[in-house]
């Protein structure tokens, strides 16, 4: 039958074997796309930005201690003053370049990327456009190359998932495995970018939930994917964390409730900012303009934003490695977080291109300076670029609700694992605050709601199917004529309620119900007993070519739960028995089968 030849070739060593060398090759080549995507597009960005913002705006931003541009050369040769009026309407003239390219080639690279992976994770079987991933590159180095306030995460993520999503398409796999693919390309994407393997693996896997579930299922495909792609782009950019950082520890427990009052203040700037981001990006929805110029109204009022306070515009990430050098002020560090959000709303809000993740650290990074410096003045702190690192995983973890990955994430990005304590207690504050609130609107509350779990209807499960294939040939039955002590035997035996009673011929005469045999025996315990005795003469038959879906609605109604398979025709010969044991082995075949998982026999 198809049912038992999908369980017998799931169960052969040799192809369970090549289909582990399929799987492993495919999260390999995710990986390595990844990584060589972030190459490109780390260097893309970096060149777009030097061009615009170094070379004709005469504006070199600081940058993170670990990671220099590659364009050093070109933006050391960058003399004389500022040109701020054109440093106002950059973000606006890359605004309008990234509108066209989303509007005209892939509306679905609006935004932040990660986002739309998850969506496409729970509801779109893990499909993505082919040419999402490349229109997102461009886009996204535009808006942030330009000045536009943007983190990179969002548009590696989305390629690295659109080549899953393209590598499990093509190769025809299942949909759960292509879902697979997906994820790891965005745990790929991550964990190279930003040069945190292990924490882009476990950020792939936490962030599709915002209460606490994890899709355990991609943490072996993402694992594999984003050491490859980590391996490739550290290869050409180098293996140093991304900041530098001084040398704090935490060594002192009265510092401690100070960590969780930082967690409460991310708490409240988590919530400011996806309230403001998402208000910002409905009041563009509601305006009556082509949607083309929403970014770049949103990049002009980036611009003037730049005009007060330049280090809100593009990543921003030099402005974390002052706060970590103590070079910020507590006004400014104020003033640079406030300025962050309302840059990141305007740009990604509006309908730029670029992700929420790296503007989230900033934020953090500036939060936990404050807090930081307020401790240590009163005393109770005694480096305040300690609550800088925690802020930076505190702020996101709670925006998000990815405490776990966060807090992996910043101490490979900082080089510091000393932090471990503070950073838990710190993120877990938040994560709890900010439970009913995400920064990624697509999120699933739990693994139950999200499509990527969702039993599929029993018709469709089960379409394609007939009684033939699913039935039990092998069931026991019943001789009319059987004596007492031969009708208990095999009665004790068969495991089940009721049997099909048939005369010499194989003729059906009707059921037995052993509940009727224990009565009967309870009643006359020394009466002969026959199953002619005892027999039901009220059954329900069907044909072995009825559709399995239709006889699993009989079977719903039938008051003894067993269907008896005959030949056609009236009292026809038995063929078999289905009982719902047998539909529900054949959903669950069928189910797994669709699904990717491994078929498992349930007989």
């Amino acid at each position: 039958m198809a049912i038992e030849e999908a369980s017998n070739t799931a169960e052969r060593p040799g192809a369970r074997l090549d289909t582990l060398a399929r799987r492993l090759l495919c999260y390999l080549l995710v990986g390595l796309v990844a990584g060589l995507g972030a190459c490109v597009f780390y260097w893309l960005m970096n060149a777009v930005a030097a061009y615009l913002l170094g070379v004709l705006c005469h504006y070199v931003p600081v940058e993170a201690g670990g990671e220099p541009s590659p364009f050093q050369a070109m933006l050391h040769s960058v003399t004389g003053p500022t040109r701020v009026w054109l440093l106002v309407l950059m973000p606006a003239l890359g605004g309008a370049v990234s509108s066209f390219l989303v509007n005209t080639f892939a509306p679905e690279a609006e935004g932040h990327g990660t986002d739309s992976a998850i969506l496409s994770y729970h509801e779109l079987g893990g499909r993505i456009r082919a040419r999402v991933p490349l229109i997102k590159t461009l886009a996204s180095a535009v808006t942030i190359g330009s000045g536009g306030s943007g983190g990179r995460e969002g548009p590696i993520a989305q390629i690295g998932a659109g080549f899953g999503s393209i590598l499990g398409t093509a190769l025809k796999l299942p949909v759960q495995e292509r879902r697979l693919l997906m994820l790891a390309g965005v745990g790929a994407g991550v964990g190279a970018i930003f040069r945190a393997p292990l924490a882009g693996a476990i950020f792939a896997a936490e962030v599709l939930y915002h209460r606490e579930e994890i899709e355990h299922e991609v943490l072996l495909p993402a694992t594999v994917a984003a050491v490859v792609a980590y391996t490739v782009f550290a290869s050409v950019y180098g293996h140093q964390p991304l900041f530098v950082t001084p040398n704090v520890a935490f060594t002192n427990p009265l510092e401690l409730p100070g960590y969780a009052v930082l967690g409460v203040v991310c708490a409240a700037g988590g919530w400011f900012y996806v309230r403001f981001f998402y208000g910002t990006r409905d009041f563009f929805h509601g305006l009556p303009i082509p949607r083309f110029w929403h970014p770049v109204i949103g990049g002009l009022l980036t611009g003037l934003i730049g005009l007060l306070i330049p280090a809100a515009l593009a990543t921003s990430y030099g402005s974390i490695q002052s706060a970590l050098d103590g070079r910020l002020g507590l006004g400014f560090l104020l003033a640079l977080a406030v300025a962050k959000i309302l840059a990141t709303s305007f740009s990604i809000g509006s309908g730029g291109s670029g992700g929420v993740f790296g503007p989230a650290m900033v934020i953090g990074a500036a939060l936990g300076g404050a807090t930081g410096l307020v401790f240590h003045h009163l005393g109770l702190l005694a480096n305040p670029a300690s609550m800088v690192i925690v802020g930076m995983a505190g702020f996101f973890a709670g925006a998000a609700n990815t405490p776990l990955s966060t807090i992996i994430m910043v101490s490979e990005m900082t080089g510091n694992y000393e932090l471990l304590a503070p950073s838990m207690l710190c993120c877990t504050v938040a994560a709890v605050m900010l439970r009913r609130y995400s920064i990624y609107e697509n999120q699933a509350g739990t693994r139950a709601a999200s499509g990527a779990h969702a039993a599929p209807p029993v018709p469709d499960a089960l379409a394609g199917l007939t009684v033939a294939q699913c039935m039990d040939r092998e069931a026991p039955i019943v001789a009319s004529d059987e004596g007492r002590e031969e009708f208990l035997s095999r009665l004790a035996e068969g495991g089940h309620t009721r049997y099909p009673v048939v005369d010499s011929s194989g003729r059906i005469l009707g059921l037995v119900d052993t509940r009727d045999v224990v009565a009967r025996l309870a009643a006359h315990p020394d009466r002969p007993l026959k199953a002619r005795d005892v027999l039901i003469a009220k059954y329900a038959a069907v044909a072995p070519g009825l559709s399995l879906a239709e006889a699993a609605a009989r079977l719903d109604e039938d008051p003894h739960g067993m269907l008896l398979v005959v030949e056609p025709g009236e009292r026809g010969r038995l063929l078999g028995v289905l009982r719902r044991q047998n539909v529900v082995r054949a959903y669950h075949v069928a189910s797994e089968k669709a699904g990717g998982g491994e078929v498992e026999r349930l007989d």
